[in-house]
C-alpha cells in the first residue's frame, strides 16, 4: 500500500509546478504520477511530471528573461510546496527535495539562472559570477515561495485530489487539464481558461 502522505507531499510539489506555471503564463498539460516499487524491497522510485511549457515565442532579450525568471520559478514551487506545511521555507530545506526526487528540477534551476546571470552580468571573476548567481537564486526562491503561498488553496486542492486518486503501485495516473480544472479552486483561481 502506499503511503498517502508521501503521495500528498509529492502531489503538492507537482501540483505546484503546474498551478505557479500557469500563473505565470506558460502553456500547462497533464500531470503524471507513477510510483514505482520492486517487489522483494522497500524502495520507491518516483517518476512524475507537470508539463509547463511554453508556447509564445520569445523575440526579445528581455522576453528570454521572463521566460527564464517564470521557469526558474514554477521550477522552485514543487520542493517548496512539497516541504511539510509546517516548514520554514528555505534554500537549504529545498536542497533536501532537490537532492533527492527534484534532481531534474535543480538541474535546469541551476542552468537556468547560470544564463540569467550570463545575460545581466557577463564576463566575472569566478567569485563575482558566483556571488551573481547566488544572488539570483535566492530573488527567484523569494519570489517562488511568495507565489506557492499565495496560491496554497488551489495547490493544496489539486493535491488531495491527486492523492485521493493515487493508490497503487506500478500504475500511471495522468491527470487531463480536463481533470485539472474540475478541481473548484483551480477553476475559480483561472476563470478564462
Amino acid at each position: 500500500m502506499i503511503d498517502s502522505e508521501y503521495v500528498r507531499s509529492i502531489a503538492r510539489h507537482e501540483a505546484a509546478h503546474w498551478v505557479i506555471g500557469k500563473r505565470l503564463g506558460a502553456a500547462v498539460g497533464a500531470i503524471t504520477l507513477k510510483f514505482v516499487h520492486e517487489p522483494g524491497t522497500s524502495s520507491v522510485r518516483v517518476d512524475c511530471h507537470a508539463a509547463v511549457d511554453r508556447i509564445a515565442s520569445t523575440k526579445t532579450v528581455f522576453e528570454i528573461e521572463q521566460y527564464l525568471r517564470g521557469r526558474v520559478r514554477a521550477s522552485m514551487a514543487g520542493a517548496i510546496a512539497q516541504l511539510s506545511p509546517n516548514a520554514v521555507a528555505t534554500i537549504p530545506a529545498a536542497m533536501g527535495i532537490w537532492e533527492n526526487e527534484g534532481q531534474d528540477d535543480y538541474v535546469k534551476i541551476r542552468e537556468f539562472c547560470q544564463i540569467l546571470r550570463n545575460i545581466q552580468h557577463g564576463e566575472s571573476d569566478r567569485q563575482t559570477a558566483k556571488t551573481q548567481l547566488n544572488e539570483i537564486s535566492e530573488a527567484l526562491f523569494l519570489s517562488a515561495v511568495n507565489d506557492v503561498q499565495q496560491n496554497k488553496v488551489p495547490i493544496n486542492d489539486l493535491a488531495e485530489r491527486i492523492t485521493s486518486v493515487v493508490t497503487e503501485f506500478n500504475k500511471s495516473y495522468v491527470f487531463s487539464n480536463e481533470a485539472i480544472f474540475s478541481v473548484p479552486s483551480i477553476k475559480a483561481s483561472f476563470p478564462s481558461a
